[in-house]
């Protein structure tokens, strides 16, 4: 059984790796973030949407060669967007042609396909567990008059 599941996350994983090095749609997102979950779990790291959790996923992508990172934008982007839906609500929009972001209400966008790419550029720099992790102090300066 495990076996088979091995073999269905390898096939799983190189078809969303090879064919999705552009997002048409939210569904190509899903597959995406889906993809980099079993992975996680297959590297043993436990997929939790946290700022712990997403921590964890930046260690895993700066064990990757700087080659591999660079695969890993979208599939790490679409992920930490996925969790920020999960944990504050929100939905994919494409801001731009081929610029996706999550609109959390009509004056809050979050790109974190984008913020990713920043880590990945400089991860010297602000990590994009920070960002998920200020999102609810950034609803609260925005609620005051």
């Amino acid at each position: 059984m495990k076996i088979k599941i091995q073999i269905l996350a390898c096939c799983l994983l190189a078809s969303c790796s090879s064919q999705l090095h552009k997002i048409n749609d939210v569904s190509d997102i899903e597959k995406l973030a889906g993809a980099l979950n079993i992975e996680l779990q297959m590297e043993k790291i436990e997929p939790i949407c946290s700022e712990i959790g997403l921590q964890q996923v930046e260690k895993f992508l700066e064990s990757k060669s700087e080659r591999e990172q660079t695969e890993y934008i979208l599939k790490v982007g679409s992920y930490l967007g996925e969790c920020i839906i999960k944990s504050y609500g929100g939905e994919w929009i494409e801001h731009e042609p081929g610029i996706w972001g999550i609109k959390l209400s009509d004056n809050n966008l979050v790109f974190p396909i984008g913020k990713v790419q920043k880590f990945v550029n400089d991860p010297t720099g602000e990590s994009f567990s920070s960002m998920y992790g200020i999102i609810p102090v950034v609803f609260e300066l925005n609620k005051k008059p």
